[in-house]
């Protein structure tokens, strides 16, 4: 592929992890199903443009990641929680890094995804919820989106 094709391709990955982001948003403070099905739908439909059968494995996982509930009343108890979707959303892109070989973008992906999920889900530093959970929607995919 020649230089713009691949430019391009990139292109098309970070528009799909802000889409992603969006609807992981939207999902959050709207109709759960649309965080749970159709935000991973959408990364069927760009892993299988992108012709990868692990990409869509590793959007289902995502989708079951997507079903981890995350709210608590204490924060030992939140910081427990978020652990457990970050180590989901974590595992989620292992079907990608064995296929691409890309242990280290993979391991960096662990830690985004544990962190993010992590402090910002716990501290909230952000002005609203909604800043909060599209940036973690988005940091949940963008590594594993350029797996593919």
């Amino acid at each position: 592929m020649n230089e713009w094709t691949l430019q391009n391709l990139a292109l098309l990955k970070l528009l799909t992890a802000c889409a992603f982001a969006y609807l992981y948003g939207v999902g959050g403070m709207w109709k759960k199903w649309v965080r749970r099905y159709i935000a991973p739908l959408l990364l069927m439909s760009v892993s299988a443009y992108f012709g990868s059968w692990m990409g869509l494995l590793w959007a289902s996982l995502v989708c079951a990641s997507t079903h981890i509930g995350y709210g608590a009343d204490t924060t030992g108890k939140k910081i427990l929680k978020r652990a457990g979707v970050g180590l989901a959303m974590g595992i989620s892109a292992l079907p990608l890094a064995i296929s691409s070989q890309m242990f280290g973008l993979y391991s960096a992906h662990w830690v985004l995804v544990l962190g993010a999920n992590i402090y910002f889900g716990v501290v909230n530093p952000f002005k609203s919820a909604r800043d909060e959970e599209t940036l973690i929607g988005f940091f949940d995919v963008i590594l594993p989106l350029f797996m593919l």
